[in-house]
């Protein structure tokens, strides 16, 4: 009776770990689980009087290309010398010139790509959001993005980087940051938006697209800081409210 209860046990415990976790089950997700692959940075291993070696050496290279600079000018001279004595340190300008391009063409290719692993699945995601729809005064389709200041001023994040959300009951954004927590199924879908900023027409690229089951939003402390999302002030469950409940800013990533 005993070994027939201790390996009912063992069989549970190796089913419960090969079993994968449930599309309908709420999955946590980092924005950095959007990214399906990370792109090896070439510059990683040298020092930062290596790195200010190196970009001088082709900003050098550049400006004489142009006809800025003289090829047999002080600056030229001292670029050689810099270059050679990278060399000795093991350094090849010329090669990290070569990876640098060849990885500037992967990431542009990465930026539009998506995590197929996540895609069906039901993910918990906290980020900021970039109105796009209101009704009502209330913001009934939004971008979700990781950092706050995309919202208002800086360049826009990579596709990948930025998930379409379109929800009906609508959110009360107030300020100029509003932090979220969206609970949803999560698809590849591709969207772009031209969205008018202070400092013109910008448009925005989305490779994802959520239907949330849950938006909870938190309570801003003010407009631009990164601790805006302390409190919750309502939870949003298919239209209804549901009880306050805590958002942590560490869980945007």
């Amino acid at each position: 009776m005993i070994r027939t209860i201790l390996l009912g046990m063992i069989l549970l415990l190796a089913f419960q770990i090969v079993l994968p976790a449930s599309a309908s089950e709420p999955q946590p997700t980092k924005w950095s689980d959007l990214v399906p692959e990370k792109i090896p940075d070439p510059f990683k291993k040298l020092s930062q009087e290596q790195i200010q070696d190196v970009s001088y050496v082709l900003r050098v290279g550049r400006l004489i290309a142009e006809d800025k600079l003289q090829a047999d000018g002080p600056d030229a001279k001292e670029a050689v010398n810099i270059e050679h004595r990278l060399r000795k340190d093991g350094v090849d300008v010329g090669y990290l010139l070569s990876l640098r391009e060849q990885v500037r063409r992967l990431r542009e290719k990465q930026a539009n790509s998506i995590q197929s692993n996540l895609i069906g699945r039901t993910v918990q995601l906290t980020g900021y959001v970039v109105p796009l729809k209101k009704s009502d005064k209330l913001v009934t389709e939004f971008l979700l993005v990781p950092n706050f200041d995309a919202c208002s001023h800086s360049i826009p994040p990579p596709p990948n980087q930025s998930i379409l959300v379109r929800f009906g009951e609508g959110i009360a954004c107030r300020g100029r940051v509003t932090a979220v927590r969206v609970t949803g199924r999560i698809d590849a879908k591709y969207t772009s938006r031209l969205l008018l900023r202070a400092s013109g027409p910008t448009e925005f690229g989305a490779a994802y697209a959520i239907t949330p089951q849950e938006v909870e939003v938190a309570l801003s402390k003010g407009a631009g800081q990164r601790k805006s999302a302390d409190h919750l002030r309502k939870s949003v469950k298919s239209g209804s409210v549901t009880s306050t409940a805590r958002l942590e800013t560490k869980d945007i990533e």
